[in-house]
C-alpha cells in the first residue's frame, strides 16, 4: 500500500512539474510599442526586474503569452502608460491569438489601443495577423474606440499590412470615425511605416475635403518616430476628426525613451488635446532616473503653464 502511495506522489509532482514547463522564459524591457504587425514588441531590455518595467512571459514553444506591468518597488502591477492595462494575457488556438487586457487583481478592462476588453486575431499560415475581432466582457463582438467591429488585412509578401478594411458587427463595409472605409500603407526601405493613404467605399482616394486624405510618418536617423502628420485631399495639414490636432511631435533621449510629446494644430501652433485620464494639455515631458525608469510626467497647457503632474 505505501508503495502504491509513494507511486502515486511521484506521478502527481512529475505532472506538476510538467505544467509548469509551458512558462519557461521570462524577459525584461523598459518599453513596449505595437509593431506594424500589430505584434507586442519589448523595447530596451533589462536583465532584471525593476519598478516601471514590463515582464514578457513565454512558453516553451517561445511564444508570448502574459505581459505584466510592474509599477512599483515591491514587484506589485499598475497600470501601464502604454496600454492603460496592468497585464494583457495571450492564448493560441486553431489559428487565432486572443489578447485579455486586465487590472492588477485580474480583472478585465479596457485598453487603450482598441477600447475593448479583448480582441482577437486572426493568423495566416506565417502566423501574420490578416484580421482583428473586437470583443466585450462577455465575448460579443463590438466596436472599438473608432467605431469599428472588424478590420480585415491583406498583406505583401513579407507580411507587412499594406491594406486595411472596416467591418461592422455583421462583416459589412463601414466607414470609421474618421470617415475611412479602406486604408493603404506605404513602406521606407527599413520596413517601416512612412505614409496611410485613406480610400472611400468605393475604393477611391479620399477627396472630401473635411477628411483626412494621408498621415505621414517621419523618422530620426535612429528609426524613432518623431513627427505624424494629418493631410486633407489638397496635400495641407488638416485636422483629425478624432483627436483635434494635426501634427504629433516626439522627443527622445540618447537611450531611445521618449521624453517629450508635444500637439498642434494647422497653423503648426501648440493645441490643447482632451484625454479623459488626463485632462486638457498641448505637451507631455516624461521623466526618467539614471537606470531608465520613467518617475513623473508633467502635463503642460498650449501656453506653458503645468496643469498636471503625474
Amino acid at each position: 500500500m505505501n508503495k502504491i502511495i509513494k507511486t502515486l506522489i511521484i506521478a502527481i509532482t512529475c505532472c506538476l512539474l510538467m505544467s509548469n514547463t509551458t512558462e519557461i522564459n521570462e524577459k525584461y524591457f523598459q518599453q513596449v510599442i505595437l509593431d506594424n504587425k500589430f505584434s507586442i514588441t519589448g523595447l530596451n531590455s533589462i536583465n532584471k526586474k525593476r519598478m516601471n518595467c514590463y515582464r514578457f512571459t513565454y512558453n516553451n514553444a517561445n511564444k508570448l503569452i502574459k505581459v505584466e506591468y510592474i509599477g512599483s518597488k515591491k514587484g506589485k502591477l499598475e497600470i501601464d502608460p502604454y496600454f492603460g492595462v496592468a497585464q494583457i494575457e495571450i492564448e493560441y488556438t486553431n489559428g487565432y491569438e486572443t489578447r485579455r487586457f486586465l487590472n492588477k487583481r485580474d480583472n478585465p478592462m479596457r485598453d487603450n489601443i482598441s477600447g475593448v476588453h479583448h480582441i482577437r486575431i486572426k493568423l495566416d499560415k506565417n502566423n501574420d495577423p490578416t484580421s482583428i475581432f473586437n470583443h466585450n466582457i462577455m465575448g460579443e463582438l463590438i466596436n472599438d474606440k473608432y467605431g469599428v467591429a472588424q478590420y480585415f488585412w491583406i498583406n505583401d509578401d513579407n507580411g507587412q499590412r499594406i491594406k486595411s478594411i472596416r467591418l461592422n458587427r455583421h462583416g459589412e463595409r463601414i466607414a470609421d470615425k474618421e470617415g475611412f472605409y479602406e486604408l493603404r500603407a506605404v513602406y521606407n526601405n527599413n520596413n517601416r511605416m512612412i505614409e496611410q493613404l485613406h480610400y472611400d467605399e468605393k475604393g477611391q482616394p479620399i477627396t472630401d475635403g473635411d477628411k483626412i486624405a494621408k498621415i505621414k510618418y517621419n523618422y530620426n536617423k535612429k528609426g524613432e518616430l518623431v513627427e505624424t502628420s494629418y493631410l486633407g485631399s489638397d496635400g495641407q495639414l488638416q485636422e483629425s476628426k478624432l483627436f483635434r490636432i494635426a501634427i504629433i511631435r516626439s522627443k527622445f533621449d540618447d537611450n531611445g525613451f521618449l521624453i517629450e510629446q508635444s500637439f498642434y494644430g494647422t497653423d503648426e501652433q501648440l493645441k490643447d488635446i482632451h484625454d479623459n485620464k488626463n485632462g486638457l494639455f498641448a505637451m507631455k515631458r516624461l521623466i526618467y532616473d539614471k537606470h531608465g525608469t520613467l518617475k513623473k510626467v508633467i502635463y503642460y497647457d498650449r501656453d506653458g503653464k503645468i496643469v498636471k503632474r503625474v
